[in-house]
């Protein structure tokens, strides 16, 4: 979750999202993309298949590239079947997550 360098900014450049996509293929995984500020297109164009909560169900992990707008709402973990939530920018609720049903792996700031 999270292409852009940094939330609300439409700058794919810099993104650290787009080394972790070369990184997670290399290893044969199925890496969908999701941001507020792509169209479908754009995010295709980056090498992710575009998707966004709950529609890349089921999954094995999801990963907090750039904080989401609602950081509060996480049904959407359950809805993926997520074993796993990556925050990269520790900007989930862990207890949340955690009840979700999911792992939660806080790093970053």
């Amino acid at each position: 979750l999270g292409i852009t360098f940094r939330s609300g900014v439409k700058d794919t450049a810099n993104s650290p999202a787009i080394a972790l996509l070369r990184l997670l293929r290399e290893q044969g995984a199925i890496v969908l993309g999701s941001d507020p500020l792509l169209n479908e297109a754009e995010i295709r164009r980056l090498g992710f298949e575009p998707a966004s909560p709950p529609a890349f169900a089921p999954c094995d992990a999801v990963i907090v590239h750039c904080a989401p707008e609602r950081q509060d709402d996480v049904d959407w973990i359950r809805a993926t079947g997520a074993r796993v939530v990556v925050d990269g920018r520790n900007a989930l609720d862990r207890l949340a997550v955690e009840r979700a049903g999911a792992r939660y792996v806080g790093i970053g700031r």
